[in-house]
């Protein structure tokens, strides 16, 4: 199993790439920009099965973040990509992204100086 380092990282990283898709945008664009859709439902995607990733020890350590939401983001992603909302995933991709970004931006410097 990859170090939990590692998986947050995965997860700073990839909702810093969702900031960089989204700057400049509006949620309209997700309509028309498939390249758009995509980037962020990926980037969600490896956010999820990331946060999957981290065990239920580390979970329960760090309560503060919804980590079962995150995993089910992705799974509905995977699994039900078919029916998406697109003012869902806008929201998420622009409000709780980033809270989780920083939420993990804390947990890495508290619990692995020196990282992210």
């Amino acid at each position: 199993m990859r170090r939990e380092v590692v998986y947050l990282e995965d997860i700073f990283r990839a909702a810093g790439d969702i900031a960089g898709f989204v700057a400049g945008k509006m949620p309209a664009d997700l309509d028309k920009d498939t390249q758009l859709r995509n980037a962020i439902l990926f980037s969600l995607t490896v956010i999820g099965e990331a946060a999957n990733s981290l065990t239920a020890e580390f979970h329960a350590r760090h309560a503060e973040v919804r980590w079962r939401d995150v995993i089910a983001v992705r799974n509905r992603i995977v699994h039900g990509y078919f029916s998406l909302d697109d003012v869902l995933v806008w929201q998420i991709a622009t409000i709780h992204t980033p809270i989780l970004r920083e939420q993990v931006s804390a947990i890495l410097r508290k619990e692995f100086p020196g990282s992210a």
